[in-house]
């Protein structure tokens, strides 16, 4: 019973210090981490939560330059703009956060669906691959050839897509040049596929699909290669014999296809019916996440913390509804681990 106790516990404050959300961490604890559930386990989930996030902060303040805002919008929530640039916040200028029609809440369903379809697929896929592994059993120096190989072919793979993109100009963009990789562009110019393979998905990536209000800044077939490289490396790579995590990568994944969806249907819609490109990404990125690990409640709690857009409860959770639905024609992922470990231990 202490060890359940300490594992589910684990389970609060590793999510609450990832996305630096106390309440997300319980949620998702009570969600996915147990099995049943108690009022003490409750407040041990919920003190451990809470400490974590205050220790963090308080180790970061000190490592950290002098201006930095500390226990701030910019800080707290980590997909909600670049720190210090006040102009790329999503929450601060009434004038600039995403919005919404009524009426969006249909394409928030659909969104919802493609992101169960997604998660079900992937689920499925990476349960025949899991399976694959367990039949072959490879040995320790076949495990760490299998993890150099991947490791070797995704980052060619990363390195070599960019060159065929597409150029865009960095005047007009919200988020400024330090975002953007120039990689094979003139100057002045910005490579869209290399600013979304080759920066960091959780700290740039992710931000860059939130918050960039520009439609232009990315294009359709940009969004859509991004995503699809990703989602196949995540496929293979997940179950390698190497700690990875799919959360941030789920994310980036949805984001990137949200936000393709939402400029394939800008072609069909007049000027004042126009769908803004961030919403889709936030909408599509919670949609891809519930679609793999089948969580709601905790999911809703994420995304708006980690955005700072409260007013986005109702289209996540409608989202993420239809995703799990959709999904449920497939299997989870964790499913697919546990029942990988089972088959291994007992063949």
């Amino acid at each position: 019973m202490i060890k359940t106790f300490i594992y589910i516990t684990n389970n609060s404050f590793t999510t609450a210090a990832a996305f630096r959300s106390p309440v997300a961490g319980v949620l998702f604890a009570m969600e996915e981490g147990s099995s049943f559930w108690s009022t003490v386990l409750t407040w041990r989930c919920f003190l451990s939560a809470c400490v974590t996030v205050i220790s963090m902060f308080a180790i970061l303040t000190k490592i950290l330059d002098a201006d930095e805002e500390g226990f701030h919008i910019n800080s707290m929530a980590i997909f909600n703009g670049v720190s210090g640039e006040k102009k790329s916040n999503l929450a601060i200028d009434d004038s600039a956060h995403p919005d919404f029609d009524l009426w969006e809440y249909f394409l928030f369903a659909f969104v919802g669906a493609g992101g169960g379809v997604v998660g079900g697929l992937f689920c499925s896929a990476n349960r025949k691959l899991a399976m694959l592994r367990a039949k072959l059993s490879l040995s320790t120096v076949k495990k760490g050839l299998e993890v150099v190989t991947i490791s070797a072919v995704c980052a060619a793979t990363i390195w070599i897509l960019p060159s065929l993109s597409k150029c865009g100009d960095f005047d007009g963009k919200r988020l400024g040049p330090s975002y953007f990789r120039q990689f094979n562009c003139e100057e002045g110019e910005y490579n869209e596929l290399a600013t979304l393979l080759l920066n960091p998905l959780g700290a740039k990536g992710i931000t860059l699909l939130f918050t960039e209000d520009d439609p232009e800044a990315f294009s359709i077939s940009t969004c859509i290669v991004a995503g699809l490289c990703h989602l196949i490396i995540l496929c293979v790579a997940f179950g390698m014999s190497v700690s990875a995590g799919i959360f941030i990568p789920l994310l980036f994944i949805g984001s990137a296809w949200g936000r393709a969806f939402s400029l394939i249907c800008n072609l069909f819609l007049d000027a004042d019916w126009q769908l803004d490109p961030r919403t889709y990404a936030i909408i599509g990125s919670a949609a891809t996440l519930g679609g793999v690990v089948r969580v709601l409640i905790s999911l809703t709690a994420i995304v708006c913390h980690t955005t700072s857009l409260s007013f986005f409860m109702t289209p996540i959770m409608l989202a993420t509804l239809v995703a799990q639905n959709g999904e449920s024609l497939f299997v989870s992922v964790c499913l697919v681990v546990i029942d990988c470990k089972f088959w291994c231990q007992f063949r």
